[in-house]
């Protein structure tokens, strides 16, 4: 029945575009191009719109008639869409002369290379991860088990205390969805799609700055290899997707198409978007709507409006419950006495001055975040992955773009930019972007994600501009740094996902994620408390995610003595705990409780290698009067 509605779900949403698309001009008057990016930022928005409708309700009402669930979301989709297309009906079609759409203009070599090499390998891990199931270590530690929560309780209330469960989980409302509607494996490369996008709003965003065709396809192919990118594609985590409607934004305010809804709104929209999956790119979203209020144009107070009342549709949500549960709208920042006066509570696991400390998983000491990309390899089990990992295409393109457009600027160029505002605000943009990672002092490489994008279209400026033979050059290092760098996380996924398949087909669950098998046979509402670390949460939950689970860290809150675990009878019998899962043999101090050996997985199930430490699950006793 899930898979029918959530069919209906997306069919719903997919139609009501279609529509729009007509309705408001959007095929006639806008580029091919511009035509599509508004009909993606619509889709989603119609997407998590229903989702923050029935979380609201639901948050203020707390009745469980406004539970989220697939059908409920089918339903009100299905009504929001009719209404809206309704009030549409009699709408009059915009007039004037429409644009021109040819866009299907000959690749030329150069072009065709470098797209479909990079379609190639990308597609080509797509299937890979086929192979098995949802990957990362934060995807496991509490993205996904976000998602799973989200539907197990049909409630957007924080259900951990610990600080990262407070975020803005656009992500995993994305993810929980598709994990109801399709097969597991499936699920897993639905990150990539956002890729994608952000490669396409990149090639747009580098056409806005002046770049031409060539090099702007350049910069959009190769920011999919870098390896901050390339890697967070290849898991379910909420990066890529922030990054996307981040710039997205930035290009509508750029390009500030002129179909209904209006750049403002589509701007507001994508900045919401953003916010919803990072809530690191409230930053951006400031800057922009600072931008928007002291542009020079008409109307500038209006577009203001607009675009905050937009940003708040699509992000409100996240503000208003992280408010409610817990006095502070973007809990769990906390930027000391301003929020002390404002009586905003800080988070007690969470203080932003204290994980500076964080940078020397990549580093040796501050300044050589200066040379990082050229020293990288030095942390080699650090160096190419999720979080971190700039490789070669970064070194040869934003560092000298970045120097060149500041000497640029210092020259004499600073009049003509201001007045082009294109190639000078990415700029601005991203170094302030930078500035505020650097001042962050949580400097984890990701946390840039955003800078990186927004400097690439001055790199297809100045390519743009060079000299031809110049020119020839350095699009052939480029080009090579591509191909090189795409190899990386094609032999490490490959390695990986390859060795799922056994002689008798793929991995099962239990097998892929390496758990005992009796997690996924355990009658329905099994509460199992994870003793054994974060990353084990998502496994735990079973193939048919009928298990609630209570993470390693919340676990560690309520029970972690010294060096063992003092289990709690009432916290036991409150929680309705009947499974514990462990590493080795911790100690417990049981007081009166039991615990039975009701599964383990003592090797590993493709190499047979004995596990240091046996994973085993307890079944608890309550053998107290």
């Amino acid at each position: 029945m899930e898979i029918l509605s959530g069919s209906v779900f997306v069919v719903s949403i997919l139609g009501t575009i279609h529509y729009l698309s007509l309705k408001l001009g959007w095929q006639r008057f806008l580029s091919r191009n511009d035509c599509i990016l508004y009909s993606i930022v619509v889709f989603f928005c119609l997407f998590f719109f229903p989702f923050s409708v029935l979380g609201l309700s639901e948050l203020v009402s707390a009745s469980s008639l406004l539970k989220i669930t697939i059908n409920r979301l089918c339903v009100f989709s299905v009504i929001f869409n009719g209404i809206l297309i309704f009030l549409l009906f009699k709408y009059k079609n915009q007039s004037g002369m429409p644009v021109c759409r040819n866009c299907f203009v000959k690749l030329n070599s150069f072009e065709k290379v470098v797209i479909y090499f990079t379609l190639s390998v990308f597609i080509f891990l797509g299937l890979l991860l086929l192979f098995g199931f949802p990957r990362g270590f934060e995807v496991w530690a509490y993205h996904l088990p976000i998602a799973i929560n989200f539907f197990q309780k049909g409630s957007f209330q924080v259900w951990d205390t610990t600080f990262m469960h407070a975020y803005p989980a656009n992500m995993s409302v994305w993810v929980g969805f598709w994990l109801r509607v399709l097969p597991e494996r499936i699920v897993s490369v639905f990150n990539l799609p956002f890729l994608a996008v952000c490669s396409f709003v990149l090639y747009l965003l580098s056409r806005q700055c002046g770049g031409d065709r060539s090099s702007s396809i350049l910069m959009a192919c190769g920011i999919s290899c870098v390896p901050l990118f390339s890697f967070s594609a290849l898991e379910l985590g909420a990066d890529i997707a922030g990054v996307t409607f981040m710039i997205s934004s930035v290009y509508f305010f750029l390009k500030r198409p002129v179909v209904l809804p209006g750049w403002a709104v589509m701007c507001g929209l994508s900045a919401g978007l953003a916010y919803g999956f990072k809530s690191l790119h409230l930053v951006p979203a400031a800057l922009i709507f600072i931008a928007i209020v002291l542009g020079k144009y008409n109307n500038t107070y209006r577009d203001a409006g607009f675009f905050i009342i937009s940003f708040l549709t699509m992000s409100g949500i996240w503000f208003f419950r992280n408010y409610l549960e817990f006095n502070n709208p973007v809990y769990p920042v906390h930027l000391g006495r301003i929020f002390d006066l404002l009586g905003f509570k800080a988070a007690p696991d969470f203080v932003l001055s204290e994980r500076d400390v964080n940078q020397f998983e990549w580093v040796r000491s501050s300044w050589e975040w200066l040379i990082y990309p050229w020293v990288e390899w030095h942390q080699f089990s650090q160096n190419f992955k999720h979080s971190s990992g700039l490789g070669a295409f970064f070194a040869g393109t934003i560092p000298m773009a970045w120097v060149g457009y500041s000497i640029y600027l210092g020259a004499g160029g600073w009049s003509s930019e201001i007045a082009d505002k294109s190639r000078f605000f990415v700029y601005f943009m991203g170094t302030a972007l930078f500035i505020v990672w650097w001042f962050l002092g949580d400097r984890q490489p990701r946390y840039v994600m955003g800078g990186i994008a927004l400097l690439l279209p001055l790199t297809a400026f100045f390519m743009t501009t060079a000299n031809k033979r110049i020119r020839k050059v350095y699009e052939t290092i480029l080009v090579f740094c591509l191909f090189v760098m795409l190899l990386v996380p094609l032999f490490r996924v490959g390695v990986s996902q390859a060795g799922l398949v056994t002689t008798t087909g793929l991995a099962s669950r239990y097998k892929a994620l390496e758990y005992p098998e009796i997690i996924d046979k355990l009658s329905v509402g099994t509460t199992i408390l994870d003793l054994a670390d974060r990353p084990s949460h998502y496994p735990l939950f079973g193939s048919q995610f009928s298990n609630r689970v209570i993470s390693y860290s919340e676990a560690t809150r309520l029970f972690r003595r010294n060096d063992g675990w003092a289990l709690d009878v009432n916290l036991i019998r409150q929680l309705g705990i009947t499974h514990i899962y462990a590493y080795g043999e911790p100690k417990f101090d049981l007081n009166c409780l039991l615990l039975e050996v009701e599964g383990r997985l003592d090797r590993n199930p493709f190499n047979g290698k004995e596990y240091k430490d046996h994973r085993v699950l307890y079944r608890v006793l309550d053998n107290c009067l």
